[in-house]
């Protein structure tokens, strides 16, 4: 994937928890977390986000990208909805 313009492509973080044994206790009362990692940066952005910084972004920013069995993991989120990076 390549962001195109003012667009980041962000991995959101999961919000699963792991029990010792390795079991998965998902939260979906809280969901989906507001940050994660930039995989791909457009050439409108200029160098103030780098691929591998993890920023935190605005509620409901971004499209969900869907890949294989990861349900909107990936996020297309625009340069103006990104509030930090971390």
């Amino acid at each position: 994937m390549k962001a195109i313009g003012g667009r980041v492509i962000v991995k959101r973080d999961s919000n699963e928890e792991k029990t010792a044994a390795g079991i998965v206790l998902p939260n979906s009362q809280k969901g989906p977390l507001n940050t994660g990692e930039v995989l791909s940066v457009g050439a409108a952005i200029g160098d103030e986000i780098k691929v591998g910084d993890r920023i935190c972004f605005e509620k409901h920013a971004g499209d969900g990208i869907r890949e294989g069995e990861n349900d909107n993991a990936y996020l297309c989120v625009k340069y103006q909805f990104i509030m930090a990076v971390l």
